[in-house]
Protein backbone atom coordinates (compact mmCIF):
# COMPACT_ATOMS: atom_id res chain seq x y z
CA UNK A 1 0.00 0.00 0.00
CA UNK A 2 2.81 2.43 0.86
CA UNK A 3 4.49 1.68 -2.45
CA UNK A 4 1.24 2.41 -4.32
CA UNK A 5 0.76 5.73 -2.51
CA UNK A 6 4.39 6.72 -3.09
CA UNK A 7 4.08 5.79 -6.78
CA UNK A 8 0.85 7.78 -7.08
CA UNK A 9 2.41 10.95 -5.61
CA UNK A 10 5.56 10.47 -7.64
CA UNK A 11 3.54 10.31 -10.87
CA UNK A 12 1.33 13.19 -9.79
CA UNK A 13 4.19 15.57 -9.08
CA UNK A 14 6.34 14.50 -12.01
CA UNK A 15 3.49 15.08 -14.49
CA UNK A 16 2.74 18.53 -13.11
CA UNK A 17 6.40 19.47 -13.38
CA UNK A 18 6.37 18.99 -17.17
CA UNK A 19 6.54 22.24 -19.12
CA UNK A 20 3.49 23.23 -21.12
CA UNK A 21 3.90 25.21 -24.32
CA UNK A 22 0.78 26.20 -26.24
CA UNK A 23 0.59 28.05 -29.54
CA UNK A 24 -2.87 29.35 -30.35
CA UNK A 25 -4.90 31.63 -32.57
CA UNK A 26 -7.92 33.24 -30.87
CA UNK A 27 -11.18 33.14 -32.83
CA UNK A 28 -12.20 36.44 -34.41
CA UNK A 29 -14.72 38.01 -36.74
CA UNK A 30 -14.47 40.45 -39.65
CA UNK A 31 -16.75 42.07 -42.20
CA UNK A 32 -16.78 41.58 -45.95
CA UNK A 33 -14.34 44.08 -47.46
CA UNK A 34 -12.73 44.91 -44.10
CA UNK A 35 -9.10 45.96 -44.32
CA UNK A 36 -6.36 45.48 -41.72
CA UNK A 37 -7.83 42.47 -39.90
CA UNK A 38 -5.30 41.25 -37.33
CA UNK A 39 -4.83 37.54 -36.73
CA UNK A 40 -2.68 37.10 -33.63
CA UNK A 41 -0.63 34.03 -32.74
CA UNK A 42 -0.18 33.58 -28.99
CA UNK A 43 2.63 31.68 -27.26
CA UNK A 44 1.88 30.49 -23.73
CA UNK A 45 5.24 28.91 -22.99
CA UNK A 46 6.89 27.54 -19.88
CA UNK A 47 10.17 26.87 -21.71
CA UNK A 48 12.54 29.48 -23.13
CA UNK A 49 12.31 29.37 -26.93
CA UNK A 50 15.45 29.89 -28.99
CA UNK A 51 13.68 29.56 -32.35
CA UNK A 52 10.45 28.59 -34.04
CA UNK A 53 8.99 27.75 -37.41
CA UNK A 54 5.34 27.54 -38.36
CA UNK A 55 2.98 27.86 -41.29
CA UNK A 56 -0.38 29.63 -41.19
CA UNK A 57 -2.90 28.19 -43.65
CA UNK A 58 -5.89 30.41 -44.48
CA UNK A 59 -8.73 30.57 -46.99
CA UNK A 60 -7.34 32.72 -49.81
CA UNK A 61 -10.71 32.95 -51.61
CA UNK A 62 -11.97 35.00 -48.63
CA UNK A 63 -8.93 36.96 -47.46
CA UNK A 64 -5.53 38.13 -48.67
CA UNK A 65 -2.41 38.51 -46.57
CA UNK A 66 -1.19 42.08 -46.28
CA UNK A 67 1.69 41.75 -43.78
CA UNK A 68 3.20 39.68 -40.99
CA UNK A 69 5.42 40.79 -38.13
CA UNK A 70 7.01 39.44 -34.98
CA UNK A 71 5.73 41.35 -31.93
CA UNK A 72 6.22 41.57 -28.16
CA UNK A 73 8.53 38.81 -26.89
CA UNK A 74 9.64 37.89 -30.42
CA UNK A 75 10.09 41.46 -31.74
CA UNK A 76 13.86 40.99 -31.34
CA UNK A 77 15.84 38.35 -33.17
CA UNK A 78 15.93 37.27 -36.80
CA UNK A 79 12.61 36.90 -38.60
CA UNK A 80 11.72 35.74 -42.11
CA UNK A 81 8.50 34.84 -43.89
CA UNK A 82 7.59 33.48 -47.30
CA UNK A 83 4.59 31.97 -49.06
CA UNK A 84 5.19 28.35 -50.14
CA UNK A 85 1.55 28.28 -51.36
CA UNK A 86 -1.02 31.00 -52.12
CA UNK A 87 -3.02 30.01 -49.04
CA UNK A 88 -0.11 29.57 -46.64
CA UNK A 89 2.55 31.75 -45.01
CA UNK A 90 5.73 30.26 -43.50
CA UNK A 91 7.47 31.97 -40.58
CA UNK A 92 10.99 31.28 -39.32
CA UNK A 93 12.32 33.08 -36.25
CA UNK A 94 15.38 32.64 -34.07
CA UNK A 95 16.58 34.75 -31.18
CA UNK A 96 19.88 35.86 -32.65
CA UNK A 97 20.57 39.48 -31.79
CA UNK A 98 24.05 40.50 -32.86
CA UNK A 99 26.30 37.71 -31.57
CA UNK A 100 23.99 36.78 -28.68
CA UNK A 101 21.15 34.28 -28.56
CA UNK A 102 18.23 35.99 -26.81
CA UNK A 103 15.34 33.54 -26.36
CA UNK A 104 11.64 34.16 -25.93
CA UNK A 105 11.32 33.88 -22.18
CA UNK A 106 8.42 32.05 -20.52
CA UNK A 107 5.16 33.99 -20.66
CA UNK A 108 1.76 34.29 -22.30
CA UNK A 109 1.14 36.84 -25.07
CA UNK A 110 0.96 37.38 -28.82
CA UNK A 111 4.24 36.92 -30.65
CA UNK A 112 3.07 37.14 -34.28
CA UNK A 113 0.65 39.47 -36.04
CA UNK A 114 -0.73 38.59 -39.47
CA UNK A 115 -2.69 41.39 -41.15
CA UNK A 116 -5.33 40.42 -43.72
CA UNK A 117 -7.79 42.16 -45.99
CA UNK A 118 -11.18 40.46 -46.35
CA UNK A 119 -12.14 40.33 -50.02
CA UNK A 120 -15.18 42.29 -51.17
CA UNK A 121 -16.61 39.14 -52.81
CA UNK A 122 -16.07 36.92 -49.73
CA UNK A 123 -18.85 34.52 -48.84
CA UNK A 124 -20.01 34.83 -45.21
CA UNK A 125 -19.11 31.83 -43.06
CA UNK A 126 -16.59 30.32 -40.64
CA UNK A 127 -13.09 29.75 -41.98
CA UNK A 128 -10.29 27.84 -40.26
CA UNK A 129 -6.91 29.39 -39.50
CA UNK A 130 -4.59 26.36 -39.31
CA UNK A 131 -1.13 26.31 -37.74
CA UNK A 132 0.95 23.69 -39.56
CA UNK A 133 4.51 22.35 -39.38
CA UNK A 134 5.06 23.93 -35.96
CA UNK A 135 8.55 23.44 -34.55
CA UNK A 136 9.86 25.07 -31.37
CA UNK A 137 13.52 24.83 -30.35
CA UNK A 138 15.29 25.59 -27.11
CA UNK A 139 18.48 27.66 -26.98
CA UNK A 140 20.53 24.52 -27.75
CA UNK A 141 18.51 23.69 -30.88
CA UNK A 142 16.62 20.80 -29.26
CA UNK A 143 12.97 20.45 -30.22
CA UNK A 144 10.42 21.52 -27.60
CA UNK A 145 6.99 19.92 -27.47
CA UNK A 146 4.01 22.21 -28.05
CA UNK A 147 0.24 21.98 -28.17
CA UNK A 148 -1.31 23.78 -31.14
CA UNK A 149 -4.78 25.36 -31.14
CA UNK A 150 -6.13 26.58 -34.47
CA UNK A 151 -8.49 29.52 -34.74
CA UNK A 152 -11.57 30.44 -36.76
CA UNK A 153 -12.43 33.68 -38.52
CA UNK A 154 -16.12 34.40 -38.97
CA UNK A 155 -16.97 36.59 -41.96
Amino acid sequence: MRTSIALFFSLLFSSTALAINTISIPDLSADIGEQGVEVLVNFANDDSIGGYQLDLKFENTVMSLSSVEAVNRSAHGTFASNSPFVDQERIIWFGLEGNALVPILPGDEEVLRFTFNVLSNATPGDYALHLLAVVLSDVNGNEIEAEVQDGVITI
